[in-house]
């Protein structure tokens, strides 16, 4: 069966913000399209990423279907966790391999990359912007969307809704920044 994902926008994003999609998401290649993350950040949420899909007896080339303002799927190619000793609190497991997804979901989707990580109390997990090589990027004005990020290991479609729900008010502590706030809750059991 699929996993599932729930990408969704609200407040000002414009429609032609989103673009076609590609369809394969190589965790080995998160660092070519998280410009806000280094490397071994990026190695972390990747491994993590293919923890929660093997914890949950996925194999790689494993379907993600993408469900909220975006529809569609995606094949996420892996290569073997390397240990899963390291790996043991699921929740932990879950909410960094989330933070993988939502990176190549914003890429995938959107005209935005990661640029930093926001700080504990907005409301928000990640700022997003262009890349520096977009037509309309402006090192003076590059925070230019808001990031929620939350993952669930083994969870039922009540479950995403919930979280998606509760994800909605938490990013509301920020509207009066008037900016776009993309919500990515995936769920790797189902």
């Amino acid at each position: 069966m699929a996993k599932r994902a729930f990408f969704r926008y609200f407040i000002f994003l414009s429609r032609n913000a989103l673009k076609q999609s590609q369809t394969t998401l190589t965790l080995s290649n998160l660092k070519a399209v998280a410009d806000g993350l280094s490397q071994v950040q990026c190695n972390f949420y990747s491994e993590a990423c293919a923890v929660a899909f093997e914890k949950n007896n996925h194999i790689s080339e494993t379907k993600l279907t993408v469900d909220g303002v975006y529809k569609g799927s995606f094949q996420v190619v892996w290569e073997k966790a390397t240990s899963l000793t390291g790996w043991q609190d699921n929740d932990v497991v879950a909410e960094n391999a989330a933070i993988a997804i939502a990176c190549f979901l914003v890429t995938e989707v959107t005209e935005y990359t990661i640029v930093r990580q926001s700080i504990k109390g907005t409301g928000f997990d990640y700022w997003l912007g262009y890349k520096t090589e977009h037509p309309k990027f402006d090192p003076n004005n590059f925070l230019l969307a808001r990031l929620e990020i939350s993952g669930i290991f083994h969870g039922t479609s009540t479950d995403l809704n919930s979280r998606v729900q509760k994800k909605l008010k938490q990013v509301d502590r920020s509207a009066k920044m008037k900016l776009p706030a993309f919500i990515a809750v995936t769920e790797f059991g189902n």
